[in-house]
């Protein structure tokens, strides 16, 4: 039997995971401008540095992106069970 939850505490929750869903977002994308950034500058300036930094990004992107699969599915499994 699933928990019975107020309408007042189910619009928090759905809240809360929209804005976990958000900030992620926020996260991708101003790591994605970042690395567009410097991929336009890697050519114009050689150094070790960006050949360090270009796969360290794209490597955050990836784990952003599960992050923000993770609470799009964790927010399906709230849907599904009525909390929210």
């Amino acid at each position: 039997m699933p928990l019975f939850h107020s309408e007042s505490a189910k619009n928090a929750t759905r809240k809360a995971v929209d804005g976990w869903i958000d900030e992620v977002q926020k996260g991708i994308d101003a790591r994605q401008k970042e690395l567009e950034k410097f991929k336009k500058l890697a050519p114009l300036t050689p150094s070790k540095w960006d050949d360090e930094m270009i796969p360290k990004l794209e490597a955050i992107i990836v784990d952003l992106k599960k992050k923000k699969q993770y609470y799009v599915d964790l927010k399906a499994k709230y849907a599904k069970d009525g909390l929210i």
